[in-house]
């Protein structure tokens, strides 16, 4: 006997009911199995794009000036802001989007964390919007330090292939 359970995060799960007779005893089990997972972003990072526009309505964090700095050359929040405004965020994909476990108010922020390449650099960009103070927050911007998925290396592969057939 299955069943779908859903729940506030869109992660979907099945109780599984398993019913195992052994010896005259009846022994029941109820497994929960996580089924499938529907990531959706809390925000639309053309939004965030947008607002860089008008840098008034960004705030760079300190840690995420930091580690742009190392990774990227942007050694100021206004260099991070024209980064973003500009294309340095080419292809970004969707990694998670969870509760910001440090924010320091009681209303609930979710931040939004892509994966995206800047050139040759593939990036990690995390980000927020603060309805109480209506700026987003620039929370990590550095180099991606996870190995990328095998699709997707074999897609940049193909593409590679296809370019280099049409150059031919």
């Amino acid at each position: 006997m299955d069943f779908k359970i859903h729940d506030a995060h869109n992660i979907f799960y099945v109780a599984v009911l398993t019913i195992t007779y052994t010896h005259f005893n009846l022994i029941v089990m109820i497994r929960i199995k996580q089924l499938y997972f529907i990531m959706t972003a809390s925000y639309d990072i053309k939004d965030l794009i947008d607002a860089c526009s008008c840098p008034v309505n960004v705030v760079v964090l300190r840690n995420a000036l930091a580690s742009a700095s190392i990774d990227f050359g942007l050694n100021t929040a206004k260099e991070v802001i024209e980064f973003i405004c500009n294309g340095g965020i080419e292809n970004p994909k969707l990694i998670n989007t969870k509760k910001w476990e440090k924010n320091p108010d009681v209303i609930s922020i979710y931040v939004d964390s892509y994966s995206f390449f800047s050139g040759k650099k593939h990036g990690y960009l995390a980000f927020m919007f603060s309805d109480k103070t209506k700026k987003w927050l620039i929370k990590s911007l550095k180099l991606n330090r996870d190995l990328l998925e095998r699709s997707e290396f074999y897609n940049q592969l193909s593409d590679i292939y296809s370019i280099q057939q049409k150059l031919k």
